[in-house]
């Protein structure tokens, strides 16, 4: 199992030329993001984000497990989704009827690669919200144990800075739900 280390950062248009050319561009991906939750939004409150991915048509469940030192487990297996959430019914089913819906967007995602550095581009819409828009650069590191999660998120930080991006935004997951879901905002983050 590996775990993801990823910062995020607005950019300026300079700081995106700046990344743009000393990178390797992979390709520009459409996807389309539905998480859902319990009622009582706890998995969100917890750290915890469910999510049916859709790529090209093709769908992926993914379990992100935040942990306290900045990384984030990834449970994708459906057989072991299913396990965390101790249910036999289809993930299909599951997610779409003991759940409810938390938040849903499109992100048009720029990849490239920077060394070891995984870069994406993204720029989130919503048809739902059409004056919705948030754009970020998302820097990822992968590791193996969660003892390399410190230094992982050191040479991220590092390589930020070399390119100018000082400031972390507003937390993604933050910035989508109250763009689109203004009305569960304040229940979830207390803000």
């Amino acid at each position: 199992m590996m775990i993801e280390v990823e910062k995020k950062y607005k950019l300026t248009k300079e700081q995106f030329d700046q990344i743009v050319l000393s990178s390797v561009f992979l390709g520009v991906e459409n996807i389309y993001d539905i998480y859902h939750d319990f009622s009582d939004y706890h998995l969100i409150k917890n750290g915890i984000r469910f999510r049916r991915r859709e790529v090209k048509g093709k769908k992926q469940y993914e379990l992100k497990i935040a942990n306290e030192i900045g990384g984030c487990e990834e449970i994708e297996d459906e057989e072991e989704i299913k396990k965390y959430f101790k249910t036999t019914l289809p993930i299909d089913d599951f997610f779409e009827k003991e759940l409810v819906l938390l938040m849903e967007y499109k992100t048009e995602r720029q990849k490239y690669k920077n060394g070891e550095y995984k870069i994406d581009i993204d720029k989130l819409t919503s048809d739902k919200f059409p004056d919705f828009l948030f754009e970020v650069c998302e820097i990822e590191l992968m590791v193996e144990k969660e003892e390399e999660v410190a230094e992982a998120v050191s040479k991220i930080r590092n390589f930020a800075e070399k390119n100018g991006l000082a400031k972390e935004p507003i937390p993604k997951k933050k910035a989508i739900i109250k763009g689109t879901r203004p009305d569960i905002y304040q229940e979830i983050f207390g803000e």
